[in-house]
């Protein structure tokens, strides 16, 4: 079984803070629940990192609640899964995935 590292772009942080201040303002303890959403699609990840290339070998995983997707990489020789961004499944693709 392969072990994978995880290595975090900043753009997923920056995606992460803004989408949980967002819900965090709209209800108290929502944003707390949308983190503990990213933890546990974070955990699947590295589970399982092998799912679907969705476009430009990015591979994207569903939060379970929210209505967001983990864009990630993996680079195979070295065993490393690169966490590019959280983005909203809401937002229009051509204009918010990754190019």
């Amino acid at each position: 079984m392969d072990h994978f590292q995880f290595v975090f772009e900043k753009r997923f942080f920056f995606d992460f803070e803004e989408a949980y201040n967002w819900y965090e303002n709209k209800e108290f303890g929502r944003g707390e629940r949308l983190r503990l959403d990213v933890l546990n699609t974070l955990e699947e990840i590295h589970t399982f990192p092998k799912f679907e290339i969705r476009y430009n070998e990015i591979r994207c995983k569903s939060l379970g609640k929210f209505p967001f997707m983990i864009h990630f990489h993996i680079d195979r020789e070295s065993n490393i899964v690169f966490i590019l961004a959280l983005i909203s499944t809401h937002k229009d693709p051509n204009a918010s995935w990754l190019k």
